[in-house]
């Protein structure tokens, strides 16, 4: 079953982040462990190390973006899987 993985929420008031580097790609097996991403708040640099393993199945990302904490920032699952009710 395809999931979602989101952009953590860092502290009490971090709303934002800022995505620094993709190490990924769709079509991208991942395990876990793996660094798929780094985001930066206004006081640190973080890496992100996926929780599940699977194929990436959508980037919602891209390097350069501000966005949301608690967003959807990558889709995984198997090929082929339906993921349209995460657009």
């Amino acid at each position: 079953m395809a999931q979602a993985i989101i952009v953590p929420k860092m502290g009490n008031t971090v709303e934002t982040v800022v995505i620094a580097e993709i190490f990924v790609k769709e079509g991208d097996k991942i395990t876990v462990g793996q660094k798929l991403y780094e985001y930066e708040t206004d006081k640190t640099s973080v890496d992100f190390n996926s929780e599940v393993e699977g194929t990436i199945l959508k980037v919602l990302i891209n390097e350069g973006d501000e966005v949301d904490v608690l967003t959807n920032a990558f889709i995984v699952g198997e090929p082929g899987e339906d993921i349209s009710e995460f657009n």
